[in-house]
């Protein structure tokens, strides 16, 4: 046989299967009924309820504010009337291998059905130095961070398994990629969760990871600091990107099946230079949070 048919078949038959591939994985990305939310009655939790309700039938929100997540329940019922949405007050921090209350509460909700998606979206920050954090400081950022959301998804992996598709998306940071001076504890309790639900990934292939790690955004998240006196907005804080925006973009790449999702885009820049120039990236960063002029 002549060598262009061979090399013509060839090509026929990967793009045939290119094709097939694509989709499949179309077909995939709007199989998605049904959505856990944590951290839902506000900024980027809320935002990515708003968004999703009109994609999915049923939606869960959690938070521990009853009044916020009621007034988010019925933003979104007006939006996807078709939609069933249950709300469910529940603290989701772990603070002891005995306080697992709110995953209970959870998981009971779920039941036995199955789980297409978690977006683990809840979290607290803390201002301080790495020198002068409480520990106690650390502890509590680490509970609401971290830890509640690995006894979560543990909880739920049976219910995530049931699903054709199962999703799991963690609302990391730029700074979960980045250590952030005067953010140490929040820093290291977002880059926990990298090195979790990458492990996880691997683990379970069947369950597609999204690790969603936005820089600044414009929300009440600096209210909720352990620090004191949180002080000022930062500088920087002009630039900040809506929640709204944010939320789409990142709901965008869950759909895509993207493993990261850095928004903005231009802080793959940041990332690149940490790991190509990571004392520049330092002296840098170190000016733009005063740490020198």
């Amino acid at each position: 046989m002549d060598i262009g048919v061979i090399i013509a078949v060839i090509t026929a038959f990967c793009a045939v299967l290119y094709i097939q591939i694509f989709l499949q994985k179309k077909k995939m990305q709007v199989s998605m009924e049904s959505v856990l939310i944590t951290g839902a009655s506000s900024g980027l939790g809320r935002a990515m309820a708003l968004q999703m309700a009109p994609l999915v039938t049923k939606l869960y929100i959690t938070g521990r504010s009853r009044e916020r997540l009621a007034v988010v329940a019925n933003e979104c019922r007006v939006l996807a009337p078709n939609t069933t949405v249950v709300e469910i007050i529940a603290d989701l921090s772990i603070l002891s291998p005995t306080d697992p209350s709110g995953v209970r509460a959870l998981t009971t909700a779920v039941g036995d059905e199955p789980l297409d998606c978690l977006v683990l979206n809840a979290g607290i920050s803390s201002h301080d130095s790495a020198a002068t954090v409480p520990l106690e400081d650390t502890r509590r950022v680490f509970a609401v961070n971290t830890f509640g959301p690995i006894a979560l998804t543990q909880a739920l992996l049976p219910s995530l398994e049931m699903s054709p598709c199962p999703r799991v998306v963690v609302v990391s940071s730029i700074q979960g990629l980045v250590p952030t001076p005067r953010r140490s504890a929040y820093s290291a309790s977002k880059h926990a969760l990298h090195g979790f639900f990458g492990a996880l990934q691997i683990e379970q292939p069947r369950v597609r990871v999204t690790m969603a790690c936005p820089g600044w955004l414009d929300t009440d998240l600096r209210k909720s600091s352990l620090t004191s006196s949180p002080g000022a907005k930062p500088k920087n804080s002009g630039r900040a990107m809506a929640p709204e925006a944010c939320a789409k973009v990142i709901i965008d790449g869950v759909l895509k099946q993207k493993r990261q999702v850095i928004v903005p885009g231009w802080f793959r820049c940041v990332v690149w230079a940490r790991m190509v120039a990571p004392g520049l990236l330092g002296r840098a960063m170190a000016v733009v949070y005063g740490l020198k002029k």
